[in-house]
């Protein structure tokens, strides 16, 4: 099945993406002939970096590539303050339901509560929420990264329970090198550091329990 795929991989070397490479990446080993466009070249938006200037060269293929695919996968939702951008996506995703391609949607964040949890403003839902409606009742599929986040999508009546999927995070276990088990308990965490991730809470966790584990340790890796 030819596949197009519209990705924030451009941001890949900031930590940001690992979940979309691992997503495409899974399509291709399966059989599925997928060209991939960053969001960001795909709005023809102007990009200073080399690997993203390379990757702009193949937007006059851009619009053959979209009438050949029979199904259409978006990485996430368009970033709403941009204005531009939001606009050119939804009219693909309007093209692509219009066509009748299969549409698959990866709901791998939610703006709203990384805005009111990271940044602390709340997101102008009149803005999000017609966007966000929009590529969910469209999408043929919808994926989540836990079992929580789609729950509360259901909950809320935006998503319907028979479309819904659950793909969780998980890193390649190729990128770390074998270490003997840890002789006591060891609990460990790698994760972004910012406020609202909830390693606060981990800790605070950790703490109330620690005597009752004995010799257990917490160890957390971090990127800022």
């Amino acid at each position: 099945m030819r596949t197009i795929v519209f990705s924030p991989l451009g941001s890949l070397r900031y930590g940001t993406s690992i979940r979309a490479n691992y997503l495409i990446d899974g399509l291709i080993k399966n059989g599925y002939k997928t060209s991939c466009y960053e969001m960001g070249i795909a709005s023809k938006h102007t990009f200073m970096d080399s690997v993203r200037i390379r990757s702009a060269a193949s937007i006059p293929l851009l619009p053959s590539r979209f009438n050949k695919a029979e199904m259409v996968f978006f990485e996430g939702i368009p970033f709403v303050p941009n204005k531009k951008r939001t606009n050119i996506m939804v009219n693909y995703l309007k093209k692509a339901k219009t066509q009748k391609k299969k549409i698959v949607l990866d709901l791998y964040d939610d703006p709203t509560f990384q805005r009111r949890d990271l940044l602390g403003y709340n997101l102008n839902a009149g803005d999000w929420e017609p966007v966000r409606n929009a590529f969910i009742e469209s999408a043929d599929a919808v994926l989540f990264p836990s079992k929580s986040m789609m729950d509360y999508y259901v909950k809320i009546g935006v998503a319907t329970a028979k479309r819904c999927h659950v793909v969780m995070n998980a890193s390649d276990p190729s990128h770390f090198r074998e270490a003997p088990a840890p002789g006591n308990c060891v609990i460990g965490l790698l994760t972004g550091f910012g406020a609202g991730r909830g390693l606060e809470m981990l800790i605070d966790a950790f703490a109330s329990v620690e005597g009752e584990i004995g010799d257990a340790e917490l160890r957390v890796g971090c990127s800022a």
